[in-house]
């Protein structure tokens, strides 16, 4: 029923509209043209959570802390102890990391002077056209790597962020941890099972015999 903002379609029924849609009338880097055309504030609390952080590692751990308040199936997974932090995104189809990196240039390009730049776009798909991704991105891009997300270099990574904002920014995780107090919880073997599925969801094997062997453990323990 789209006559309801707050309306909310599962990932399978807004796949398929999507991939009708692509059927209809193709658009060359989809994810990425949808990306550049969502405003700031498209995803209000999520948003600000962001953009009232300190510096562009607060806001992404905001990101990735909070991410879930929207309800889909992705997990972020920032690995801070190398040369180029690694922001890793396990998410249910390519289309949702191309326009997850996308949208993370687009918004946080605007919201440091224009001085935010992804170190390299990490895509374990080909995308339709890799060259235009990153020349509107303003980064390589890695098709076929071992992992989905982006890599930022540390001076990007501690780049302030124009509209900080410490006394907004607490009112607003007072409100996103109420929202997510009242989700289901998602730890230990919940978690990992959730991760899991996600990485097959799309087209892989997703049988509980074969979910249990990757978790090195039994069908039934499971």
């Amino acid at each position: 029923n789209f006559d309801d903002p707050d309306v909310r379609l599962s990932c399978e029924a807004y796949g398929a509209l999507i991939a009708r849609a692509q059927e209809q009338r193709f658009t060359p880097n989809l994810a990425l043209e949808l990306a550049r055309r969502t405003p700031l504030g498209a995803y209000p609390l999520l948003d600000y959570l962001v953009i009232t952080s300190d510096t562009v590692a607060a806001g992404i751990r905001q990101l990735a802390h909070y991410f879930r308040i929207e309800t889909t199936p992705i997990v972020f997974d920032i690995r801070d102890d190398r040369d180029a932090v690694e922001v890793q995104v396990t998410a249910p189809a390519p289309f949702a990391v191309e326009y997850l990196a996308s949208l993370m240039t687009f918004h946080l390009r605007q919201e440091t002077e224009g001085r935010f730049v992804l170190s390299v776009v990490m895509l374990r798909h080909r995308p339709d056209d890799a060259a235009a991704m990153s020349d509107a991105l303003g980064c390589p891009v890695q098709a076929m790597s071992a992992w989905d997300g982006v890599t930022i270099s540390r001076e990007v990574w501690q780049l302030p962020l124009r509209r900080r904002d410490p006394v907004l920014r607490r009112v607003l995780e007072t409100q996103a941890d109420d929202i997510l107090t009242r989700l289901p919880a998602r730890l230990g073997i919940a978690l990992e099972v959730q991760r899991t599925l996600v990485s097959r969801v799309a087209g892989g094997d997703t049988r509980i015999e074969t979910i249990a062997r990757q978790l090195a453990m039994s069908a039934r323990s499971l």
